[in-house]
């Protein structure tokens, strides 16, 4: 299985086969909007089901089985688990999967040194009370769980062995702020004094991620190595006014 792949889907594939296995599903955690996503490539290309909230992906144009929330889709004959929880609030139907109770795979709902931002949408009020609910939901999971995010901020949240993953329990304290919030006005005031400008990019890619535009290979590759700009954060804000 893999969440959220690149548009390199030779990559995923390769790893398969040199590993004996065969790829057999692909999950996305929310209609992306910074990078061009491969789940719908491999699925149309290679027959690998592809699974995503139908509450992101209800207008796209693309074959899909709709993700449940609570469900699990784990491996058969004694494999890990692959609990789904869905955890609206950067997209309305973003959503993390909790493998094995040992891992999170978040996307774009939380971050090392950050959350995701509500705002992409044009709707941040309401997007922000659902990030807001989302946060409350994930102080209750334990503070060993390893939380896996899809970016980072800076080279700075890497680990010794330069990987970007911290427990629950780290990313409480390194966002102790915003995780000790007890109302969503006060949490919606933090997201409206940290947004900036999205890249105007940002409208073509989830387009094309929901099938109602495509591009050439060139233009992929350019909209690809855009700026992620996908978290809520103050150094994200300090970093907009230094440039």
């Amino acid at each position: 299985m893999v969440f959220d792949p690149s548009r390199n889907t030779d990559f995923y594939l390769n790893f398969a086969k040199e590993n004996n296995c065969k790829l057999t599903r692909t999950f996305e955690t929310h209609l992306q909007a910074d990078y061009i996503a491969g789940s719908r490539i491999l699925s149309e290309e290679d027959g690998v089901e592809f699974f995503a909230n139908e509450i992101d992906f209800a207008h796209t144009k693309i074959t899909y089985t709709k993700l449940q929330d609570k469900a699990d889709y784990g491996f058969a004959n004694g494999g890990p688990s692959v609990k789904c929880a869905f955890t609206p609030g950067h997209t309305p139907g973003s959503t993390s999967f909790i493998i094995n109770d040992q891992y999170m795979i978040c996307g774009d709902t939380i971050f090392i040194q950050s959350v995701g931002r509500p705002d992409l949408g044009g709707e941040v009020d309401t997007w922000s009370d659902f990030l807001f609910e989302t946060v409350q939901q994930i102080k209750t999971y334990s503070d060993d769980l390893v939380i896996l995010p899809a970016h980072y901020m800076s080279w700075k949240e890497a680990n010794k062995d330069l990987a970007f993953i911290a427990t629950l329990g780290e990313i409480k304290g390194y966002n102790s702020d915003i995780f000790s919030m007890k109302d969503k006005e006060s949490f919606l005031a933090f997201i409206k004094g940290n947004m900036r400008d999205q890249p105007a990019e940002y409208a073509t890619i989830r387009l094309i991620n929901a099938n109602l535009e495509q591009v050439d290979d060139e233009k992929a590759e350019e909209l690809d190595l855009g700026k992620n700009e996908c978290a809520a954060t103050a150094y994200a804000a300090m970093q907009e006014e230094q440039s």
